[in-house]
């Protein structure tokens, strides 16, 4: 049979080579030889895009699923069209899910914790840092963090996508691995999820005594502890997604996924300097500024 050329404006690649597959008459790519369906992106299209049918919950955590189990299948969608709108509303609502999560843990750590304390024993040569969080009222201290907090999601959760459209693709699929891009930071979704987990477990020692059973004791203990493993693992992920697919769909050569690899860490860290340490050191130095004038 001959591969018929489904919808206007859709393209049928081989996920393992690039080739070209509309028009031929097998479903085996003759450069390969892998096997394709050409009917398998419009019978199961990204579920995020159906949520008004199945409903948000359930279309986020199963695009959730299909980016991270499945992303040899979540690839296939660069030959249709993808909603760089969707794929928006998706980062947002990842970003979302992680600030609830950071509330939860600074709430958590500002009621347990004397983060003044601790800053007490810093050494001479950071008083800035004793000075700013001196100026700071201690319930803001949460509020400060998570704004900033913020101030660095919502960038880095888009930083890989300036890999996503290399001047060698065609407009088309630049614009669709651009919206693809987007959902590679549905590990972050696990990782909120996780952290709160964490948090309701560390909090089992504020339990009353009579609850504070063996059992119990051990099972939230054993669960903080993995927690912390798991939340390093789905960051590693987080990292290793937009890799994993920019090059399941055919997106950059060898040479320039590991650029990407290389270069997001070091974009990461460069925003984290900026976001936690120049903006709240321009705070500092302006309110010292403004306290001389008064």
């Amino acid at each position: 049979m001959v591969v018929p050329d489904a919808t206007p404006g859709e393209e049928l690649i081989c996920l393992k080579c690039g080739y070209e597959l509309r028009g031929l008459t097998s479903r085996d790519c003759p450069e390969c030889g892998a096997s394709f369906d050409p009917d398998h992106i419009s019978k199961h299209p990204i579920p995020w895009t159906m949520r008004r049918e199945l409903g948000r919950f359930s279309a986020y955590w199963r695009t959730v699923w299909l980016v991270m189990a499945h992303p040899k299948r979540f690839c296939l969608h660069i030959a249709r069209p993808v909603s760089l709108a969707d794929a928006r509303r998706f980062q947002w609502v990842t970003v979302g899910l992680v600030m609830i999560a950071a509330v939860v843990v600074t709430i958590v750590v500002s009621m347990h914790f004397d983060v003044r304390g601790i800053t007490g024993n810093l050494p001479s040569r950071l008083w800035p840092l004793e000075r700013l969080l001196s100026m700071v009222p201690p319930n803001s201290l949460p509020i400060v963090f998570n704004v900033l907090l913020v101030g660095f999601l919502i960038p880095a959760t888009g930083m890989h996508t300036y890999w996503f459209h290399p001047s060698v693709l065609t407009i088309r699929r630049q614009n669709r691995a651009l919206a693809l891009s987007y959902y590679c930071c549905a590990p972050l979704a696990w990782a909120s999820v996780t952290a709160c987990v964490a948090v309701a477990a560390y909090l089992r020692r504020y339990l009353p005594d009579a609850w504070q059973t063996g059992a119990l004791i051990a099972v939230a203990d054993t669960l903080f502890i993995y927690c912390q493993y798991l939340l390093v693992i789905l960051l590693v992920l987080w990292w290793g997604l937009p890799q994993l697919t920019a090059r399941r769909a055919h997106v950059l050569g060898p040479f320039e996924t590991l650029g990407l690899a290389l270069g997001l860490p070091a974009l990461w860290l460069g925003l984290a300097a900026v976001v936690f340490g120049a903006v709240p050191a321009i705070g500092f130095y302006a309110s010292l500024l403004i306290h001389s004038l008064f």
